[in-house]
Order: C-alpha cells, then structure tokens, then sequence
C-alpha cells in the first residue's frame, strides 16, 4: 500500500452489533488513500474475533489492543500510531456516506488555513432508521468561553478530520469528564479555524446505551466541563 494521506481512528468497546458496518462505510470510501487503525479498548464480547476477521480481509486495517482505560486512552493510543498528514475520526457504530473523506480532504487542501472540518449529520436509531432531519451545528466563530452556557467552537467528533502536526503541537487529548472533544477544539481553536461543512458526512446513531442518553445527570457535568 502507498502511504496513506489520512488515518482514520475508531475507538471500539463491546461494538459487535454495529461494528461491520461502521467500518465497512469507511472500507468503502471514495477517497482510497488511507489507513483504519482499530483500537479495541479491552472488549469483552465478540469484537475481538470480528477485529481479526476485517483485518485479515483489508491490508489498510491496523488492530491495536489495549486494557479497558477508556475512550480518552484509546483516542491518544490511536493517533500516536498515526503518521499521515491528515487524521480523521469515526465511531464505532456510526455509519460514514461513502463521499464523506473526499469532500472533507478537498476542503482542507483548498483552505491551508482551517485545521479541522465536520460537517452535517442525520440521526439513526439503535436499529439503523432514520430519525429526523438533516442537522447543521451553528457557525464556530460564535465561540464564547464567557458565555453562560459555552458557546463552544463544536464539531461533531466521529466525523472530525484535521491536521496531525495540530493534534500533536497541542498534546492530544486530555481527561475532561464526558468532554474530551470540547477540550480539544477550544485548543484547536486558538491554532487555526475550524469549520463545519453543510454537506452530510453521514448518519450519527443514537443509542440508549450512550453517556448522554443513560441519564440527565450524565448532561449536567457534561455541560459543566464544557464549560470550564
């Protein structure tokens, strides 16, 4: 395989009813030029078996391993072994539009000066149904950290690409209870602009089994540690 342009990371724990298919819609990307690097955070289910069978099946496909620590370990074990130029991510049980990689490569080659780009996304059930509209997340320059609530610079993480060199000149990510992906744009934003993209990137499953969903109390420290 020639060097890859983007390594695409996917966080995995227990995911072995959505895993296939997660992976799959980045197997089946338009743009070709990449690496998936799957990080198995100490599953107990079949995942294991599943990780061995896809990447038995695609050369581009690194499994790494590690002890259940958590999604923040798992992010920083991911990217670290990543030498591409360009870093995306995906979830491990959301599903990528097979356009998703092309559209946000050509943007960030257009634009030097933006560091990261999401984009728009549909929400599916735990079944795969769509649930509603087309969601566009507000304009980032509307970031206030004085504002009360943030108004945070927010891209939605599972379908963020952005340059390695600011990842790494930042320090990756951070412990910041149920926001690590906050605590990195508004570091990220202070190197370069971040954009979010109208175009769909592709469908964003909510589950029950999800931090945010479990219960309201889960929101409000959520909210709180955006905030700080």
């Amino acid at each position: 395989m020639t060097s890859p342009n983007v390594d695409v990371i996917i966080p995995i724990y227990n995911a072995a009813s959505t895993l296939e298919e997660a992976v799959g819609s980045i197997q089946k990307q338009s743009y070709s030029a990449i690496r998936i690097i799957l990080v198995d955070d100490g599953s107990t289910d079949k995942t294991p078996n599943l990780l061995s069978k896809i990447a038995a099946g695609d050369s581009r496909v690194v499994v790494l391993r590690q002890e259940n620590s958590g999604i923040v370990d798992a992010l920083n074990h991911g990217w670290k072994a990543c030498d591409a130029p360009l870093i995306a991510r995906h979830d491990a049980d959301d599903i990528a539009a097979p356009d998703r990689l092309a559209k946000q490569v050509a943007f960030l080659e257009k634009n030097p000066d933006v560091i990261a780009v999401s984009g728009a996304f549909r929400h599916i059930d735990s079944a795969g149904k769509i649930t509603g509209k087309i969601i566009r997340l507000p304009p980032l320059s509307d970031a206030n950290p004085k504002w009360v609530p943030a108004r945070e610079p927010y891209l939605l993480h599972p379908f963020l690409i952005l340059r390695r060199a600011e990842l790494e000149a930042v320090g990756g990510y951070r412990y910041v209870f149920h926001s690590e992906d906050s605590d990195l744009y508004w570091r990220l934003q202070e190197r370069g602009k971040l954009v979010n993209l109208d175009d769909v990137l592709g469908d964003y499953r909510l589950s029950p089994d999800s931090v945010s969903s479990r219960s309201i109390i889960n929101g409000r420290p959520t909210c709180l540690s955006s905030q700080l």
